[in-house]
């Protein structure tokens, strides 16, 4: 038996990542979570329940290693952005515990600074949205975006002069020109032990607060081509979303998210099921080079809807 560690429960994405291990029946999945079991929607879906403080307490770290010792955990992916980076500053204290399905802090710092990495890609010859110093260079429409922040979180649209007239804090952000057209997510894997690298290209048709409802897998090799780039650029190892915007046939690059993706389901169940590649690396399982050469699907579409779980006191 194989235990893993996934975390927040509650969201989409860790119910996602624990269907994704349940095509392999001898895995064991412990859940965390900052709610209890009854207010926590994946809970269900685990082995294993704990409820844990957030990644920003001081007391997330001894208990986190305090489940990993008493469950015997062999891997451990987190999935929310904070516990992404507190667990690989934690991998970086205990490195021989078990396997952490992170990057190095260095890496996913860089990849969670929207500014940054956007003028890093740029400079590798990767086509970003154009980036302006101050607001009186700027094209309109366009876009202030913090630095650091979560999906659409902070993004303000300047649709005129008279609206770039309006204060925007440079300092924690920046402004870029505002690129319309057709939505995609490639949802990446990149080997820890080996040179390997696959994805998966997802159409977004329909969005809510910044997840995908609705998509499609389709063949787009040059998104697939610079998605790989940008995991040589950055040496990413493990799973990665990335988000591209094309317009007038011109792929722009939007953001990397250095973890498991929120719609992620959709490229697992059609052939790229990266949660299971990162547990059978961690155990150096030769089940991993029977199933990462698996052909994508495409045109799989995915549609999404609520289920509700209910408890009794």
């Amino acid at each position: 038996m194989i235990n893993v560690l996934v975390t927040s429960l509650g969201s989409n994405t860790a119910i996602g990542v624990i269907k994704a291990l349940r095509y392999q029946k001898d895995i064991a999945v412990t859940g965390t979570d900052s709610f209890p079991a009854h207010l926590s929607a994946g809970s269900t879906f685990a082995d294993h329940f704990y409820q844990v403080p957030l990644a920003v307490d001081n007391d997330y770290e001894d208990q986190l290693l305090r489940i990993i010792t008493e469950r015997q955990v062999q891997c451990v992916i987190p999935i929310h952005d904070a516990e992404v980076m507190k667990i690989a500053e934690i991998a970086v204290k205990f490195p021989a515990l078990t396997f952490w399905a992170v990057n190095a802090p260095r890496i996913i710092t860089m990849c969670n600074n929207k500014r940054t990495v956007n003028q890093f890609l740029a400079g590798h010859g990767i086509t970003v949205p154009e980036m302006f110093e101050k607001a009186d260079n700027m094209l309109y429409p366009a876009i202030y975006k913090p630095d650091e922040g979560v999906s659409s979180k902070g993004i303000q649209v300047i649709t005129n002069a008279q609206a770039g007239k309006t204060g925007f804090d440079l300092g924690s952000g920046f402004l870029q020109k505002m690129i319309t057209g057709v939505e995609y997510t490639v949802d990446c894997y990149s080997a820890y032990h080996e040179e390997y690298f696959n994805c998966c290209v997802r159409k977004r048709i329909e969005t809510k607060e910044g997840i995908s409802t609705k998509g499609e897998t389709v063949e787009y090799p040059l998104l697939a081509q610079i998605s790989a780039k940008i995991h040589r650029l950055l040496q990413y190892k493990g799973a990665s979303n990335i988000q591209f915007i094309v317009e007038d046939g011109v792929p722009y690059f939007i953001e990397i998210n250095p973890r498991f993706s929120g719609a992620g389901i959709l490229s697992y169940y059609a052939g790229l099921n990266s949660p299971l590649f990162t547990v059978l690396e961690a155990v150096q399982s030769p089940l991993f080079h029977e199933l990462k050469n698996i052909p994508i699907k495409k045109g799989i579409f995915m549609t999404r809807y609520w289920n509700e779980n209910f408890y009794e006191g």
